[in-house]
């Protein structure tokens, strides 16, 4: 398994965020006004990411001072939505050797890329150095992840055996039978 980690946004996608979150924040008596002004701005920065095919506008993107409230705030929502999922895709940020034991920090960063959110960092950090035992007494984590917990210990486990690939490449360049199993591919 390769190393992984959370794409995030980064320049013009952050730009073009901003621009959309100060559009949906936009408030006061004059809110209809601000909206407005921030359309071509909201367009502009979609351009300049690159989003205009991944999320095309649903009306004449030359004229969009004219679309209907409803349909730009509709398509606001769309776009910002895209960049969510965008944001926390997990990407491959390195190669895996086959046969070669992932480091600490390499387990470290998959997991926590793994988990996002729903493990804290210094959760994903004891399970990496061994120090976690469900259930024991060695670190003190809320209950209610245990269940997450249970995962990320099997996962290191699962991660922690890559030296058996060897095995069943050797295997395999004899012609002996490899039962199948499950993948990430």
């Amino acid at each position: 398994v390769p190393p992984y980690g959370r794409s995030g946004l980064y320049a013009a996608l952050t730009e073009a965020r901003a621009v959309l979150t100060e559009y949906r924040e936009a408030q006061g008596a004059d809110v209809a006004d601000v909206r407005l002004a921030l359309r071509e701005q909201i367009m502009q920065a979609i351009e300049k990411a690159g989003l205009t095919s991944d999320v095309p506008f649903p009306g004449d993107a030359e004229d969009v001072q004219s679309t209907s409230p409803e349909l730009f705030d509709r398509y606001a929502d769309d776009v910002y939505g895209y960049l969510s999922i965008l944001e926390q895709r997990l990407f491959s940020s390195g190669l895996h050797t086959l046969g070669q034991k992932p480091t600490e920090g390499v387990l470290v960063s998959y997991l926590e890329a793994y988990f996002g959110d729903s493990l804290s960092t210094e959760a994903v950090a004891a399970v990496c150095a061994g120090k976690v035992e469900v259930g024991g007494e060695s670190l003190a984590f809320p209950a209610e992840n245990e269940a997450k917990l249970r995962e990320a210990i099997e996962i290191k486990q699962l991660l922690e055996r890559t030296p058996e690939e060897l095995d069943g490449v050797v295997r395999a360049l004899n012609g002996e039978f490899l039962p199948p199993a499950t993948g990430g591919d």
